[in-house]
């Protein structure tokens, strides 16, 4: 077992090294592109940073959600990137209980996240919705937060919308639960990374 545990060890540092060493080599052969004026394979190579950098990206929001919350035990994470928008999903279980989270946005705020005009009409969405039966608004950690209670339904929704223009959204059968897992979540600290702070 020992030996296992050894050789993934090994083979998890050789990638990362890789990884860290591939990103300067992709750069360099941009310049090299560039200054022999094949502007064409300079686009293609960036193109390659850029799948890079998503990879990292999305390594990098799912340190924001810890193992643990609330006492739930995290599960694997399954992450999707499509036309600039980065979306994590993790799904936190124990004692009979289940909460899924699910991250969507962009990096960067303002122009620089597409996503961030779609979660802006969300959240006006939801506040216009708050006297709804089963609509409840409130702050966490300073951030916006609607939870709809479907009628009908035994699911409900938490919504945290960040100043980033990006979105969390939390679902489970017990609302209090959803709250307090997301007072949990470093939120102010997702927010800055995700505002380039």
């Amino acid at each position: 077992m020992k030996k296992v545990i050894a050789i993934l060890s090994l083979i998890f540092f050789s990638s990362s090294f890789a990884l860290a060493e591939e990103l300067p080599d992709i750069f360099k052969r941009v310049q090299e592109f560039v200054t022999a004026q094949n502007y064409p394979k300079a686009i293609e190579e960036l193109s390659w940073a850029k799948k890079e950098l998503e990879k990292m990206h999305a390594v990098k929001l799912q340190a924001f959600l810890p193992e643990q919350l609330a006492g739930l035990k995290g599960e694997a994470f399954s992450s999707q990137n499509a036309l600039g928008i980065n979306s994590i999903e993790r799904e936190y279980k124990g004692n009979g209980k289940s909460v899924s989270i699910s991250l969507t946005g962009g990096a960067g705020s303002g122009d620089a996240n597409p996503f961030g005009g779609f979660a802006a009409l969300a959240k006006m969405g939801q506040m216009m919705g708050a006297t709804q039966p089963g609509n409840e608004n409130f702050r966490i950690d300073g951030k916006t937060a609607n939870l709809v209670t479907n009628q009908g339904s035994d699911t409900k929704e938490l919504s945290i919308f960040l100043d980033s223009g990006s979105m969390l959204v939390l679902k489970s059968t017990d609302a209090e639960l959803l709250k307090n897992v997301a007072k949990e979540i470093k939120l102010s600290d997702i927010d800055k990374y995700l505002r380039g702070l």
